[in-house]
């Protein structure tokens, strides 16, 4: 029972962490010069570019969330 904590613990800390680094990267990085993403995160930029009061992180949830409703459908 230990070990399978331990395992469920390491596995949500590397993926907090990595989310962690992919947003620093992105905000440091990829906001500040206009480089575009390709996928979600590219079309949560392009309408943060027409809508600037929508922010990157928040129209990328919303966007995420049909995507993810229909891959538990399938």
């Amino acid at each position: 029972m230990k070990q399978r904590v331990y395992k469920t613990f390491t596995a949500y800390l590397w993926l907090t962490l990595a989310s962690a680094v992919y947003a620093l990267g992105f905000n440091w990085c990829y906001k500040p010069n206009d480089i575009a993403f390709g996928g979600i995160t590219g079309v949560a930029q392009i309408i943060n570019a027409a809508l600037p009061w929508a922010p990157i992180g928040v129209v990328v949830i919303v966007l995420n969330i049909p995507l993810f409703l229909a891959g538990w459908k399938l």
